[in-house]
């Protein structure tokens, strides 16, 4: 009997371990730079004489926000599945606080001693034909718009309340401009990068540079336990 209860516990466990997977959680965290404040671990910003900027990296969880959105969606919405494509999405928010047009003259990834540029819409849009992405509207998704509240944070932003379309090339005084740019999958092996962002008008030429780091948490418990089939929406990346 003894010998039979054993075998039972032993075969339980057994089935436990094989439910549940151990993996990693991968995140992208600001470093605190002395020029830098970092808002809610993930938002950074900074300020000069002219205007304000906030870049913040766009994990799941923004994700899952951001495709709630109506005006972000295509095909109302219905879809059993979705995938994130596997790219690096930044939200960039820029406040001209002085008086004159300011302009985004450049934004450019560092690492691996090369600098990246933002890919344009219609090259997400050709990367991203599979059903699995029909659920994007990345012409919306990847377009500036002007806030019309104050926190440029991403967490904090109300697009379907405090949002409007920009069709400007440049900054009007007192305008806050939001837009999220998608870059090259950032490689694993890469830990720390920069975004920098160049701002010019007629008499100015800013450049700032936003300091990123890879983290990576091993984590276990039921997150990563095997999804029931109850669960019929997915949220992953994908090519």
């Amino acid at each position: 009997m003894k010998r039979f209860a054993c075998i039972i516990l032993i075969i339980s466990f057994s089935i436990i371990a094989c439910k549940t997977k151990y993996g990693i959680e991968r995140e992208i965290k600001p470093l605190n730079k002395y020029e830098a404040d970092i808002i809610n671990i993930r938002c950074s910003t900074m300020s000069s004489a002219n205007f304000d900027a906030v870049s913040e990296p766009i994990n799941n969880s923004h994700w899952e926000d951001l495709l709630d959105i109506k005006m972000f969606q295509k095909n109302g919405g219905k879809i059993s599945r979705r995938r994130i494509p596997k790219m690096t999405f930044f939200h960039i928010g820029i406040f001209n606080k002085g008086n004159k047009y300011i302009v985004l003259d450049k934004i450019k990834l560092h690492y691996d001693n090369k600098a990246w540029s933002p890919l344009s819409i219609k090259e997400v849009k050709k990367r991203c034909k599979s059903p699995m992405f029909s659920l994007f509207n990345f012409k919306r998704i990847l377009s500036s718009r002007r806030l019309l509240s104050n926190n440029m944070c991403l967490k904090e932003i109300d697009y379907e309340l405090n949002t409007i379309d920009y069709k400007f090339k440049y900054i009007v005084p007192g305008d806050r401009i939001i837009k999220i740019y998608a870059f090259e999958w950032i490689p694993i092996e890469i830990r720390t990068f920069i975004l920098t962002i160049v701002i010019k008008s007629q008499n100015m030429k800013k450049r700032i540079d936003f300091n990123f780091k890879r983290y990576e948490y091993r984590t276990r418990g039921k997150y990563f336990l095997k999804p029931e089939e109850k669960y019929d929406l997915e949220l992953e990346y994908g090519d």
